[in-house]
């Protein structure tokens, strides 16, 4: 989901978690 975080009102947040639902 590349991009969208962008377009989310908390893009730097949606990054992060994004992050930890790939490591996880």
């Amino acid at each position: 989901m590349q991009g969208e975080g962008e377009k989310s009102p908390s893009g730097i947040d949606f990054r992060i978690l994004d992050n930890l639902h790939t490591r996880a």
